[in-house]
């Protein structure tokens, strides 16, 4: 189940590593996408669980792009402008004193992003575009969007047909258990 905190606890965390206050949209959502990626790799979980598309530079988060672009649901809107505001092609930290959404962020996430900080964060934002077009789930869109399923990741990352269908059935159980 998407959890906005925990998107915002992602955002936060990466600023914080990356000494930052504002990073350019498209860098953000690489770095946000190759998180949730190698976490699912080695965890066979989502950090996000929000929902993978391709778009033209490459896979992203969904509904996050969605905030990014305030085209989300309104409640949840309210939230995230509360933290982050959109200034052109730059997403700013608003509040900078409150590192509770961190809180949100296991000790096992915050390594794994910590990893795609160091292997990536001083990357420009179109080498993580040429990066992340290397990954065998991203299709070309050819200027529209295509979903990525949950499942289309763990076939790239060499899961079995078997090990597919009991990681499906455990993530239907976890998010079952959330609501």
């Amino acid at each position: 189940m998407f959890n906005i905190d925990k998107i915002i606890g992602m955002i936060t965390y990466i600023f914080s590593k990356c000494n930052v206050n504002e990073m350019e949209i498209l860098k953000l959502m690489k770095l946000l996408y190759i998180s949730d990626r190698c976490f699912i790799e080695k965890y066979n979980r989502s950090i996000s669980h929000d929902r993978f598309c391709s778009l033209p530079r490459g896979p992203v988060l969904s509904k996050t792009l969605n905030f990014i672009n305030s085209e989300a649901e309104f409640n949840s809107q309210q939230q995230w402008d509360f933290y982050f505001e959109r200034v052109g092609y730059l997403i700013t930290l608003k509040s900078k004193k409150d590192d509770s959404k961190i809180e949100e962020l296991s000790r096992a996430e915050t390594k794994i992003i910590d990893q795609v900080i160091s292997d990536f964060g001083d990357k420009d934002r179109f080498e993580l575009v040429n990066y992340t077009h290397s990954f065998p789930e991203w299709k070309d869109p050819n200027g529209s969007s295509y979903p990525i399923h949950f499942k289309d990741i763990l076939q790239t990352l060499g899961r079995s047909e078997e090990e597919i269908n009991i990681i499906l059935k455990e993530e239907e159980i976890y998010q079952s258990e959330r609501v």
